[in-house]
C-alpha cells in the first residue's frame, strides 16, 4: 500500500501519513533535513496522542482527518469504522461523523460500557438475573443487594440492564 504524506496546517515541520503515522523535520547540526516518525503514547481509551513542537498533545486520528479530509464540521466527532481498534489511525478507517452514529458504531462493535462493563455499575448479569427471578418484594430485593427500591423495579421492568 503506497502511503502519501500531507504537511499538517498551522503546524511547520510536520506531516501525517494515510497510514496513521506523524512525522517530524527533524534538523541535525549537519545541514541535511531528516524525516523522523513520532511514537504516540495511547491514552487509557487506547487512542494514540503525540506531542507537537513539545508542548502541544493532538490525537492523531483527529490529525489524519484535518489533513486529509478537513476541519471537524460543527456537530461532529471522529469515528473508527470498519476496524473498531482505536489505534488504526489510517484514513480508510476515520471519518467524521455525529455523536449518535459514533454510540451506533460503539454498540456494534462491542465497545459500548453497558451493564457490568460500565464504571459505575454495582451489579453483575448474574446478579439482575436473580433480581429478575426473585418472586420477593422490590424492598426486600433492594435491601439484600444494597440498591435503590426504583432501581430494583427498574430492572425488573427491563427499563435499565435492557441487554440482559
Amino acid at each position: 500500500m503506497d502511503v502519501e504524506y500531507r504537511e499538517i496546517p498551522n503546524e511547520p515541520g510536520y506531516r501525517v501519513g494515510s497510514d496513521g503515522s506523524v512525522w517530524s523535520l527533524w534538523r541535525p547540526k549537519c545541514k541535511s533535513k531528516v524525516w523522523k516518525r513520532l511514537r504516540g503514547r495511547p491514552n487509557e481509551k487506547g487512542h494514540i496522542a503525540v506531542w507537537l513542537k513539545g508542548h502541544r498533545l493532538f490525537y492523531v486520528h483527529r490529525l489524519v482527518l484535518l489533513v486529509f479530509v478537513g476541519p471537524c464540521p460543527d456537530g461532529m466527532e471522529c469515528c473508527h469504522d470498519p476496524d473498531p481498534d482505536p489505534a488504526n489511525n489510517s484514513i480508510g478507517n476515520l471519518r467524521w461523523d455525529t455523536p449518535k452514529a459514533n454510540a451506533a458504531d460503539r454498540i456494534r462493535h462491542g465497545r459500548n460500557a453497558c451493564g457490568e462493563h460500565c464504571g459505575m455499575a454495582k451489579l453483575t448479569r448474574e446478579i439482575v438475573l436473580e433480581i429478575r427471578a426473585s418472586k420477593e418484594s422490590n424492598r426486600i430485593i433492594a435491601d439484600r443487594f444494597g440498591i435503590d427500591v426504583s432501581y430494583a423495579r427498574q430492572i425488573r421492568k427491563r427499563i435499565t440492564w435492557k441487554e440482559v
